[in-house]
């Protein structure tokens, strides 16, 4: 029997590349185990970094709405998980989106609701004068620190001072008002006491129109200091005048009269409002 050497090569030489192919094969099977290995690595720390920050997110303005739903749709990339921007951006509701306008702040409502966005000083309607005899605002909210009272073109239908008296839900304090007011035409200054004078009371008369700006500041315990500037608009006179009030709670009201607070008088034309923050 005869052998031929050159087929025994041949045998020898397919044997050698089918181990050289079976030994690429099992390393490619290994490598790309090693790949699926690493893509539910980090699938896994994925979702046990959402679940365990979860909280976190939703204080920094995120909630994740369907985190199933984000896993499903995640795209593999040579061993790396990339999120579908749009399919995130689908499973997420971003809050305070409203960015405000121009001149406003982020204010605290004081409840669990989120802060919103509004001017840092609030305006109360303008009201007019001309014909009433009292114009009271109300109503105004506990946490104000500061009030402005602004009077504009303010004349009366007699000869009857122009006061003003603040007050808490119980009603209007009608004693306490400490300081005083004089002008620079030369009248002698007034005491406050029952009421705070928003004009010199010894020159004042059915003839006079003037403007008024009174601010109030808080300085605790429901204490207020006060400062006022008041002008004529039919002569050459102001006045000013500061003082304090301590209220029994939180003011909440403020009231602009003639005459007395128990038997006012009448204005006859004018305006008034007032802002706080």
């Amino acid at each position: 029997m005869s052998c031929n050497c050159s087929d025994f090569a041949n045998i020898n030489s397919s044997l050698f590349s089918i181990q050289t192919n079976f030994n690429n094969l099992t390393g490619n099977i290994l490598y790309n185990y090693n790949q699926l290995t690493r893509v539910s690595s980090q699938q896994s720390n994925i979702t046990s970094f959402l679940s365990n920050n979860n909280a976190n997110i939703e204080s920094q303005t995120m909630i994740i709405s369907n985190l199933a739903n984000i896993s499903r749709n995640t795209i593999l990339n040579n061993g790396n998980i990339n999120i579908n921007k749009d399919i995130f951006l689908s499973n997420v509701i971003t809050l305070g989106s409203n960015n405000g306008s121009v001149g406003q702040s982020l204010l605290s409502t004081g409840t669990s609701s989120l802060p919103i966005y509004n001017s840092p000083i609030f305006e109360d309607t303008t009201l007019s004068l001309s014909g009433v005899a009292v114009r009271e605002f109300t109503n105004i909210p506990s946490w104000v620190h500061q009030v402005t009272m602004i009077i504009n073109n303010c004349s009366t239908s007699t000869g009857g001072d122009p006061f003003l008296q603040v007050g808490t839900s119980s009603g209007y304090a009608n004693s306490g008002y400490t300081g005083s007011i004089r002008g620079t035409d030369g009248a002698t200054g007034q005491l406050y006491g029952t009421v705070i004078r928003s004009w010199n009371n010894t020159v004042w008369n059915i003839t006079n129109v003037f403007n008024c700006i009174i601010t109030f500041y808080l300085v605790g315990s429901n204490t207020w200091v006060f400062e006022l500037i008041s002008s004529r608009t039919d002569a050459a006179y102001t006045a000013s005048g500061s003082g304090s009030i301590t209220l029994p709670s939180a003011l909440d009201r403020i009231r602009f009269f003639t005459g007395s607070a128990a038997s006012p008088d009448s204005f006859d034309s004018g305006s008034i409002n007032i802002n706080y923050n």
